[in-house]
């Protein structure tokens, strides 16, 4: 059985670590539902957590086929899968700057006292988005080479 091809390795190295990593951060969101909620999860609360776990092992999962065989149907799920965390990841970015100027807002009339928080999903935001930008520059250099 012969590997993927020498010129191809890199790319899916790296490809399977930005997956990994957008996996990651995705998850942080879900992560902090979990641990806020009491040792008793009510089944709401159960299925949101799937849900929101469920974008984010796919991500995960689908980086690791990347070291599999590469076939056009892998190529297409993973352009679509980074478009969409693209979006996912401007969606965060643009509520973080929201929060932002909610609360320059509050500030003036009192409050504000969180602000700050929208630095969180500000940050968490970008990271997805440029991991997602780096993850679609790598697909079609893998579909290039190969």
């Amino acid at each position: 059985m012969t590997g993927p091809p020498a010129r191809t390795t890199g790319i899916r190295a790296a490809l399977t670590l930005t997956h990994v990593a957008m996996g990651a951060l995705l998850l942080l969101p879900t992560w902090a539902m979990v641990s806020m909620r009491s040792p008793r999860l009510s089944a709401q609360a159960v299925a949101a957590i799937v849900l929101l776990a469920a974008f984010p092992t796919w991500i995960v999962a689908l980086g690791g086929r990347v070291l599999g065989r590469i076939t056009p149907g892998v190529l297409r799920a993973l352009r679509w899968t980074d478009a969409l965390t693209l979006v996912l990841g401007l969606l965060f970015g643009a509520g973080g700057i929201w929060m932002l100027e909610m609360a320059r807002q509050s500030s003036e009339r009192g409050g504000g006292l969180l602000g700050a928080l929208g630095l969180i999903p500000l940050i968490l935001g970008a990271l997805v988005a440029a991991l997602a930008l780096l993850s679609l520059w790598l697909v079609r250099a893998l579909r290039r080479a190969q």
